[in-house]
This record gives structure tokens, C-alpha cells and sequence, in this order.
């Protein structure tokens, strides 16, 4: 079961997939409130830091959302029903390999029961 898990690319998938939404579900709950960003920078030359104080550069960024018509609300409910249906497809997918597993098991010991009870075994030995 665990190399199942490990080694089916199906599972990697809808894991990843599930993880994608879940961030884009946050980003889009991000654009409804204003954002500030603050960045700095440092000029370099090559694999040295130049040592100069005015090589440094500062940025601010203030992003304001106006309203959108309600479609930021309809992208945020969008981005909720495509991380259930990928947490669903997960669910399934796992399933589905649970029972696929099972079936295996069981046609292993019906074929091992087989063999252990055929005589051609008992003769050769």
C-alpha cells in the first residue's frame, strides 16, 4: 500500500493539485484586502558586493482593489469548489487503489491455495 502511494503518479497528482488550489485559494482571498509589499535590493558585481552605500535600492508598493462588480467574490468561491473537487478526486483516487490492492491480494492467496493444494507439487516435490 505504502509503494502504492509512493509510486503511482495519479496520487502525486491530485496532491499537488490539491496544494495549487489551496494556494491560489489564499492569493484570491489576498486581493480582497489592501496590500503593501516593501522590498531592498543590493547591487552586486559578479560574486562581490560592491561597498558602496548608494548601491542599495528600496521599494514600496501599496496596492488598493476596487470594487470589481462582485467577481473577485465569485473567484474566491470558484477557487473553494476546485480544492473540494481536488481533495474529492484525492479521496477517490486513493480508493480506488485501496480496492485495486485488495483484489490483488486476494487472487495471490486463491492462486497460492491452488498450488499448495495440487497434487503435481506433492509428487515433484
Amino acid at each position: 500500500m505504502l509503494l502504492s502511494y509512493q509510486f503511482r503518479s495519479e496520487v502525486k497528482t491530485t496532491q499537488n493539485q490539491e496544494n495549487l488550489n489551496e494556494l491560489v485559494l489564499n492569493l484570491l482571498s489576498k486581493q480582497t484586502s489592501p496590500n503593501i509589499s516593501i522590498g531592498a535590493a543590493q547591487e552586486w558585481f559578479g560574486e562581490k558586493i560592491i561597498n558602496d552605500k548608494s548601491k542599495w535600492y528600496i521599494s514600496i508598493n501599496a496596492n488598493i482593489p476596487v470594487f470589481d462588480g462582485g467577481g473577485a467574490f465569485a473567484r474566491l468561491k470558484q477557487g473553494k469548489i476546485q480544492l473540494r473537487e481536488a481533495t474529492i478526486q484525492r479521496a477517490k483516487t486513493e480508493d480506488e487503489m485501496r480496492l485495486s490492492i485488495g483484489k490483488l491480494f486476494l487472487e495471490y492467496d486463491f492462486w497460492k491455495k491452488q498450488a499448495i493444494d495440487d497434487k503435481f507439487f506433492e509428487k515433484n516435490g
